[in-house]
């Protein structure tokens, strides 16, 4: 009886001992599996950030470019409305100097009929004297 108690008793002992051991194993396991889980969650978390990250930076290019497209658009509107008032004060400044030409030859044209007008009465008033001449001579 106390051979089969004793075996009993070590059975029940080795038994304890194994229930303990796969108690043990089954922790490890679950430590190991939610060690894994979650460096793999980490990982995921690392690459979603490196993710957002390069969004954001790609965000932040984008941005700047369309920032500096409407910077450059509004220096080429700039460059065009002083490009056009440019050429308004040239065709204004044509205008006013093809208006002084044509002012200067009529003033030219005028003086040049007065000239011809006093010469044409200085002739006839030479010949006038030569006629008054001979008629006085004769």
């Amino acid at each position: 009886d106390d051979e089969v108690r004793n075996g009993l008793a070590e059975l029940a002992t080795a038994t304890s001992a194994e229930a303990a051991l796969d108690r043990s194993v089954a922790r490890t396991v679950e430590s190991a599996s939610a060690d894994a889980v979650t460096a793999q969650l980490d990982e995921a978390e690392g690459r979603q950030r490196a993710a957002l990250e390069e969004m954001g930076l790609a965000l932040r290019r984008s941005m700047d470019e369309e920032r500096a497209r409407q910077e450059a658009e509004a220096k080429v509107q700039v460059a065009r409305r002083k490009l056009r008032e440019r050429e308004t004060q040239e065709t204004e400044t044509q205008s006013a100097v093809e208006e002084c030409v044509a002012d200067l030859i009529d003033e030219l044209e005028a003086r040049e009929r007065a000239q011809a007008e006093a010469r044409h009465e200085a002739q006839l008033a030479g010949l006038q004297a030569v006629l008054l001449q001979q008629q006085r001579e004769t």
